[in-house]
């Protein structure tokens, strides 16, 4: 089958870029750039225009004191989560009321709980139910202060 010039043209380029990336590849490998870290200077980001003034003072505030504290062992990590987790906490009694739901802690099947319900409930949600069940990720927020999770969760989906 005779290839029309056109095919040879485009052959001819795809050949040559493939080999120029691998001429490419090999310098930064013998330069030992793969393993190098890029630097990226610090820059200033700008506050978007286009949410709510409250959470444009929320994006905008300067980061906490210890915001690049990395603990390496759960030792470490419980005076870090509980700094945060009593800093939540004491927010929560106002935010439940704003908000309109009330909070039960419970137990199942031996894992520490919440039931969150609402003061309100829509009649095409009162046979609903939503199970926020938290990854395990992150150790923060623990007991009480998660709940912001929780009812954060709940409310963004109600609306």
């Amino acid at each position: 089958m005779k290839k029309s010039p056109r095919s040879r043209a485009r052959l001819l380029a795809l050949s040559c870029l493939a080999l120029a990336s691998l001429a490419t590849i090999a310098k930064l490998n013998a330069q030992g750039a793969a393993t190098a870290a890029l630097e990226v200077p610090a820059k200033k980001i700008p506050v978007p225009t286009d949410v709510s003034p409250q959470l444009q003072k929320i994006i905008g505030a300067p980061l906490r004191s210890n915001w690049d504290i990395h603990p390496k062992t759960g030792e470490e990590w419980k005076p870090v989560a509980e700094a945060g987790a009593a800093a939540l906490v004491k927010n929560l009694p106002g935010m439940l009321e704003r908000l309109k739901v009330k909070v039960e802690k419970t137990t199942i099947d031996g894992v520490r709980a919440f039931i969150v319900t609402p003061e309100a409930i829509a009649p095409e949600n009162r046979n609903r139910q939503l199970i926020h069940m938290h990854g395990g990720c992150y150790v923060r927020p623990t007991g009480c202060s998660s709940l912001f999770a929780t009812v954060c969760s709940c409310f963004i989906i109600a609306l």
